[in-house]
């Protein structure tokens, strides 16, 4: 049974116009579809950014896709109206023991004031607010320029992420680039395993309230507030992120020195139910 071209087109992903202009020889397409809202520039530019984000392990989402091209045409000042059936399948899908300079993002739209005066080595602190409780790519962005100004300048230099999108946009892609910065995205559901800064969370945590509570009894029993929490924050983080624990960290993960047999395979296996039913006839 012959197909028609509407089912060839959709068997092989192929554009239903544009195979209908390939059988008609070059013949002016009679239902043109919608002008695109890219050039041809700026999808070129869209592709390769995808394909990027392929190669450093980001699998993008339509949604991701949606939000990168607002991005380009606000940037742009173009009016758009997307459309799902308007994207095309383009994607399939060192450890010196420097600690990098601290990030705090506050709760809030307004900066306040005064909040890092208080920190042990102001320097070593950044803040910034956002109305929302996740980190977004214009605070990452703001880091990772940070991030850069902080380190030694020579190049190149890997970065290991967890693949959380907020990490990334088509902005922070181009300033890795030209900053000669590597990404590297740590597998899903490995990073509690592979992610050396995980494995500082429960120091941390506890060298916070040790802090606290030295703030609280050498200051008439005064609570942390925004205006304190650097000044504790600080002393705790410095306790916890020492240069021979950064180090550790690094070689119990394997990372550096590459070691492909520091972690037990064991703790890659899935979980295993804790009742098993038996079905007897």
């Amino acid at each position: 049974m012959p197909l028609s071209v509407h089912r060839i087109a959709l068997n092989f992903d192929v554009t239903g116009q544009t195979l209908h202009d390939a059988i008609a020889q070059g013949s002016a397409p009679k239902c043109p579809g919608p002008s695109t809202i890219l050039t041809a520039e700026e999808e070129n530019e869209l592709v390769e950014y995808c394909l990027n984000m392929q190669r450093i392990g980001f699998k993008l989402t339509r949604a991701a896709i949606n939000t990168m091209i607002v991005q380009m045409l606000k940037i742009k000042n173009k009016e758009y109206l997307l459309k799902n059936a308007w994207l095309r399948k383009v994607l399939a899908q060192k450890a010196s023991g420097m600690c990098i300079l601290s990030l705090l993002v506050y709760k809030g739209v307004n900066v306040i004031k005064g909040l890092l005066d208080n920190a042990l080595v102001l320097s070593s602190i950044v803040a910034t607010f956002t109305n929302t409780d996740y980190m977004h790519e214009n605070i990452f962005g703001m880091y990772i320029e940070h991030f850069n100004n902080s380190i030694l300048s020579t190049r190149p230099v890997l970065l290991m992420l967890d693949g959380a999108t907020s990490h990334i946009n088509l902005i922070s892609i181009k300033y890795y680039n030209e900053n000669n910065i590597l990404l590297y995205v740590l597998s899903s559901n490995t990073t509690h395993i592979l992610q050396p800064s995980k494995t500082f969370i429960k120091k941390l945590k506890a060298k916070y309230d040790k802090a606290s509570d030295c703030y609280h009894s050498n200051n008439d029993y005064e609570v942390v507030t925004k205006y304190s929490f650097a000044q504790v924050f600080d002393k705790a983080f410095y306790e916890t992120y020492t240069l021979n624990a950064i180090r550790h960290t690094f070689a119990a993960t394997g990372i550096w020195l590459l070691n492909l047999n520091a972690i037990n395979s064991d703790r890659l296996m899935p979980s295993l139910p804790t009742y098993k039913l038996v079905i007897t006839s």
